[in-house]
């Protein structure tokens, strides 16, 4: 398991090689967020305007009312919650084939399944149209508009949504899974997110509040303050932090930042969650004293 930990905005400690990279999963999710945010600052986005009225490539069927805002805080009723990937012998789809359900895609069409705005419904579908939506504005690949707007900006230089071959799983989701990056990266933007960076703010301001019942209720039985709203890309407590975890195929990950005094943990692994992992993150939590992280 590698670390990187963040005490008073910086980063104070780095445990295994700094420039190790993992597939973060669904802690992607963050970074797309930002990365369609910023397009948002700089009046590229309108956050509350129906997505189909600036998509170019593909239209959502009746996707009338489910706005990037919506995508981003997962309310927009879109159903596929996870992306499992695509193996290195498999054939991998376009973005499109993803969001139609054809082949060679492996999940279900990307489609309205409750009216929008009206519930909490985790979609990495909703992340997958916040891809191509990001694309279509941009005029680039995800992957380019990432760097561009987020990762050479932040110093993200070991982070990158662009896929590779190997033992690991190719995820054309890449918004929703894709992400290949670093401890380090991942606190970089961290203490961005701490320090009200361009396009951070409205990531961390509560969307909704989340159900009482859910994967994320599992972290009070681990002895960490489990979210109770789901921001922009990011799962707020009411202890005062902000987290997302992530699970790709052999890698697993979790990011935790305080609103106040600049402390967070990254924590990343080539291996599955397991109770050794959280019981990390709370002997660094423990060891510097932070208030809120631990029940």
């Amino acid at each position: 398991m590698n670390l990187a930990v963040v005490d008073g905005f910086e980063i104070v400690r780095v445990e295994g090689p700094a420039d190790e990279r993992f597939q973060a999963g669904s802690v992607s999710k963050a970074i797309a967020a930002l990365v369609a945010l910023r397009l948002a600052a700089v009046g590229a986005l309108d956050l509350d305007a129906d997505v189909n009225g600036r998509l170019t490539s593909w239209q959502l069927p009746d996707g009338d009312g489910v706005t990037p805002r919506h995508l981003l805080g997962h309310t927009a009723g879109l159903g596929v919650p996870f992306f499992p990937g695509y193996a290195d012998w498999e054939a991998v789809p376009t973005l499109v084939q993803v969001l139609d359900g054809t082949p060679p895609a492996n999940t279900a069409p990307v489609r309205v399944e409750t009216p929008p705005g009206t519930v909490f419904a985790y979609s990495g579908g909703g992340y997958a149209l916040v891809q191509l939506l990001v694309e279509d504005l941009s005029g680039v690949s995800f992957a380019d508009a990432a760097a561009e707007l987020v990762f050479e900006p932040l110093g993200m230089d070991s982070s990158s949504f662009l896929q590779r071959r190997g033992a690991w799983h190719r995820y054309p989701e890449e918004a929703a899974a894709g992400l290949w990056t670093t401890p380090s990266d991942l606190a970089r933007f961290l203490i961005a997110v701490q320090r009200g960076a361009e396009g951070t703010e409205t990531m961390v301001v509560p969307h909704r509040e989340l159900p009482a019942e859910g994967e994320w209720t599992l972290l009070r039985s681990f002895g960490v303050e489990p979210p109770t709203h789901m921001g922009l890309g990011l799962f707020l407590s009411d202890t005062g932090w902000f987290s997302h975890l992530g699970g790709a195929f052999g890698f697993f990950s979790g990011l935790f930042g305080s609103l106040e005094g600049g402390h967070g943990i990254v924590a990343m692994t080539a291996g599955e969650a397991s109770p050794a992992f959280i019981e990390r993150l709370l002997a660094v939590s423990s060891e510097h004293g932070w208030d809120g992280f631990a029940t």
